[in-house]
């Protein structure tokens, strides 16, 4: 389970990805750079990679759980501007170190201003306040959002988030008619109730209820007597993957016996597994992320590592696909993923030529903030999926 800090660095995240694409600036996830002092107070960070006006900005998330003091907060800030200096120049960047907190204050914000122009002066930084107010400065420009009222807060805390695990199952579903059978393995639905799609979905009605309450109310789903249909399918997408993207720990594993092709030999592992039926048994697994792109056919980076996604990566059923975990001085052949959302992954996960694998919508999730020129093909996926050339669905 993802801790307290974690959790609080993982919504920073998605709500400064929001807040730039908003202004129209291009945002990228990079390796989270350790912050001093982490293990002895609990902080900790992620970091974005943004360009704006002409410059490269890598912004440092340093949370700080619990209710945050003003001392506390401006503790993590300086801490914030020394690593972010140093970092920030072995990349040729510059540094933007944003504080996350809740509950944020205008008073905080204008206490720390303070203290940021005498530690930094001219330099950029930011407080962000995941559930409410905004304060980020990057060179000349500033993205501030008001601290919001108490029945601002009432209502965003009754919208329930269409993003959940069952919720991007059923985005998939309702996005399935569109996509060719072969790359997503779900339901083509003409919906034109609740309880029509949900049994479809095999999701309870008023789970999916809520969820397209959730959808409606941030303005992605248009919802009348003849069925529902998704609208600002550029927006829905961008706020789709700023939620599901998440920092999913890897494990490293090789092969048992020595032998060819590391991404042939899984394959075959998977589709042995698949017809012993060991797979519809838990724990569930398929291929992931560039290696389930090219078995989709989707994919064209090659070198890129080979990934897996397995349910419960024990010991025993790595053994059931011929891996072991490495050891510290090996190189991995195979990287394993434990899914944050393994509903929304396997349920969708069709067979390809027998092998189970990670659907098109997914891959495109997954490698859109990889490094490995993951940016390039998910944009090349985006436009062979076609689903961008219409503005609703």
């Amino acid at each position: 389970m993802p801790s307290q800090l974690d959790s609080l660095i993982a919504e920073g995240l998605v709500r400064l990805e929001g807040l730039l694409l908003g202004a129209g600036l291009d945002s990228r996830r990079v390796e989270a750079v350790e912050l001093p002092g982490a293990a002895a107070d609990g902080s900790g960070g992620g970091a974005l990679r943004v360009q704006a006006d002409g410059l490269g900005y890598l912004v440092l998330l340093q949370g700080v759980v619990g209710n945050p003091s003003f001392e506390s907060l401006r503790r993590a800030l300086g801490e914030g501007v020394l690593t972010g200096r140093v970092a920030a120049a072995e990349r040729g960047l510059v540094a933007l170190p944003v504080v996350v907190g809740t509950p944020i204050t205008a008073r905080m914000v204008g206490r720390l201003a303070e203290y940021h122009g005498w530690a930094d002066p001219g330099g950029s930084w930011g407080l962000l306040d995941p559930t409410g107010g905004a304060w980020i400065q990057i060179g000349a420009r500033r993205i501030e959002v008001a601290e919001p009222t108490r029945g601002r807060m009432e209502a965003a805390e009754r919208v329930v988030t269409p993003f959940t695990d069952q919720g991007q199952w059923l985005l998939k579903v309702l996005l399935a008619p569109r996509i060719e059978e072969r790359l997503l393995n779900a339901p083509r639905l003409r919906a034109g109730s609740d309880a029509e799609l949900a049994k479809g979905a095999r999701i309870s009605s008023s789970t999916v209820s809520r969820l397209l309450a959730g959808l409606e109310s941030l303005g992605y789903l248009d919802r009348s007597a003849q069925g529902h249909r998704l609208i600002r399918l550029p927006e829905l997408l961008g706020a789709w993957s700023s939620a599901a993207a998440s920092t999913v720990r890897e494990r490293g594993a090789r092969f048992r016996l020595p032998g060819g092709d590391p991404l042939q030999r899984l394959r075959a592992a998977l589709e042995r597994a698949q017809q012993s039926a060991t797979l519809d048994q838990s724990p569930r697994a398929c291929l992931a992320l560039f290696a389930a792109c090219r078995q989709l056919g989707i994919g064209h980076a090659a070198g890129a590592p080979v990934h897996l996604y397995h349910e419960n990566p024990s010991p025993n059923a790595l053994e059931t696909l011929g891996l072991r975990a490495t050891g510290p001085q090996e190189k991995p052949e195979v990287w394993i993923r434990r899914p944050p959302y393994p509903e929304a992954v396997f349920r969708a996960a069709p067979l390809i030529e027998g092998v189970p694998t990670a659907d098109a919508l997914q891959c495109w999730l997954d490698v859109k903030s990889h490094p490995a020129r993951g940016a390039e093909q998910a944009e090349e996926m985006m436009a062979r999926l076609g689903l961008l050339l219409q503005d609703s669905l």
